[in-house]
């Protein structure tokens, strides 16, 4: 299903795997409770949820430029 409409966007590659990680990724750049995504994702630990909440490259030269 996910490659069905995948391609309806010209997106490759989509995975259920890639699909959760954009969603809770989404979440956590929204401000959401790192406890809410953990529940939503149905992770067992928090120290799991860290790969949503790391900041990419990208985000930091940007926090940086901030200064």
């Amino acid at each position: 299903m996910l490659t069905k409409y995948g391609k309806l966007d010209s997106m490759t590659n989509i995975t259920p795997h890639h699909f959760r990680y954009s969603f809770c990724r989404n979440l956590a750049n929204a401000g959401t409770a790192i406890a809410v995504i953990k529940r939503l994702a149905r992770h067992e630990s928090v120290e799991s949820m860290m790969i949503y909440v790391d900041s990419s490259y990208e985000e930091q030269l940007k926090a940086l430029k901030k200064m």
